[in-house]
């Protein structure tokens, strides 16, 4: 991977994935609330995972120092939409940060989000995905520890995963549910925070009267 920024001096950042100039402008508004709502004092970093192919799209935000662009090569991933989507895992592998708080880039940030930097230790915290018709997580925010360890660990199962037709959503279940009780992770229990499904609300949600 690639990595386009000054030296790093935080403990903590924020993660976005971008693959179009769509998704950098999505990503530019989010960054630009969390510096409103983020202390200064935390001197957090804005991480954008972008295909090496594709950083020029982040060209016009190469000076400022608070931006870190983190160019990776293409990864395998399931056909059409999510085509990109394991490129997520890549947080677990950007060690010089004690704590990274990713979030898709069709989030909107309504509220403060640096708190999640101070949960309790686990390799994942992340929302309970209420929408779905199983007890899961969701991968649209994501609150991860790196350790190279489990990043190796992760990407070893991105390609059966591929193979079966889904996305970094089933893999972070399926791999914290049944396959990380078993390894050498255990002793870190828990492994996993499932957190309240109002930190991620879909939008279709506040269209309608569902709660």
């Amino acid at each position: 991977s690639t990595k386009i920024s000054p030296t790093t001096t935080s403990s903590y950042a924020f993660g976005f994935h971008a693959t179009s100039i769509t998704h950098v402008k999505a990503v530019m508004v989010n960054i630009r609330r969390l510096r409103v709502l983020t202390p200064s004092s935390l001197n957090v970093k804005y991480v954008v995972i972008v295909p090496i192919s594709k950083l020029v799209l982040m060209q016009t935000y190469k000076n400022e120092a608070d931006i870190v662009t983190h160019g990776y090569n293409q990864m395998n991933g399931p056909n059409g939409y999510y085509r990109e989507s394991m490129a997520k895992l890549l947080i677990w592998n950007l060690v010089e940060y004690k704590r990274v708080v990713y979030m898709d880039s069709d989030a909107i940030v309504v509220k403060p989000l640096h708190p999640l930097f101070f949960l309790p230790n686990a390799h994942l915290a992340s929302p309970v995905a209420y929408w779905e018709n199983e007890n899961c997580i969701t991968g649209a925010l994501l609150i991860a520890q790196p350790s190279t360890s489990l990043y190796k660990s992760l990407a070893s199962h991105i390609d059966k995963v591929v193979a079966q037709g889904r996305t970094e959503m089933d893999l972070l279940n399926r791999y914290f549910q049944r396959i990380l009780p078993h390894s050498s992770h255990s002793k870190n229990f828990p492994s996993v925070l499932m957190l309240p499904g109002h930190i991620l609300a879909l939008s279709l949600h506040f269209r309608t009267n569902i709660h």
